[in-house]
């Protein structure tokens, strides 16, 4: 894990407005890591560091369609993309081990599968009190409702389209070490999800570093308040 991350961040965001502002990208020149106790040379970093973003902000796809989607919906469909890739990577390894002669039990492709299954877990426990059960038989994103009717992803709320999308990307990040950066999470979420958030996360990929803004005391109530920085004692004025 990094212990020392400084950057020099810029952005531009006067008189953009939310559609615009979703498609910004932040600049930010790198002046200085270590790691276990060791600088890290910067142009080292990329090949060393995974790092994924996640802004579920909802707001409408920039486009020139009529019908414009929003940048949720736009993320759940590569996430669904990867997640059946996913699913038939743990398929061919389930498929490796009976051509390479192991004896198969169901310990085998318990272990195979258990970070699949403890995803699925996480969510039917978030979604029960919804009438909303994932369809763990399928690689889409679809869940059946308390009248057996199923419905994809693009029918849920923000909130659960924020908590799929989240819980999805790291389960995707194959419990590798990642920076994971998180943007004010709790938005639309229900306090609950938001109290359980950084636990499950940490569940499902116990190797990931969590950095997040938020303004949600929820969040952090678990035992989290030491880790807690004050925007304000970081930030530098150029000027």
């Amino acid at each position: 894990m990094l212990n020392h991350i400084a950057l020099d961040m810029k952005a531009d965001i006067e008189g953009i407005d939310d559609a615009h502002l979703a498609e910004r990208r932040l600049a930010a020149d790198i002046i200085g890591i270590s790691r276990k106790g060791s600088d890290i040379n910067i142009k080292d970093f990329n090949n060393l560091i995974k790092i994924d973003y996640i802004s579920t902000f909802d707001v409408p796809e920039m486009s020139d369609k009529k019908e414009k989607r929003s940048f949720l919906d736009k993320k759940l469909d590569d996430l669904e993309r990867d997640y059946a890739y996913y699913l038939s990577d743990l398929s061919k390894m389930l498929l490796d081990n009976i051509n390479n002669g192991r004896q198969m039990d169901r310990s085998v492709a318990k272990e195979i599968y258990s970070q699949r299954d403890l995803f699925l877990s996480i969510v039917q426990a978030a979604f029960a009190d919804t009438g909303k059960k994932i369809d763990d038989n399928k690689s889409k994103l679809e869940f059946i409702l308390n009248n057996g009717r199923i419905i994809h992803y693009e029918s849920l709320s923000s909130g659960e389209k924020q908590f799929l999308i989240i819980m999805l990307t790291v389960l995707l990040e194959r419990k590798q070490e990642y920076v994971l950066l998180l943007d004010e999470p709790e938005i639309s979420m229900h306090y609950e999800w938001q109290r359980k958030l950084v636990e499950n996360i940490l569940r499902l990929n116990p190797n990931c570093q969590l950095i997040l803004t938020t303004h949600s005391p929820a969040l952090i109530m678990d035992g989290w308040e030491q880790s807690v920085t004050n925007i304000e004692s970081i930030k530098v004025h150029n000027g």
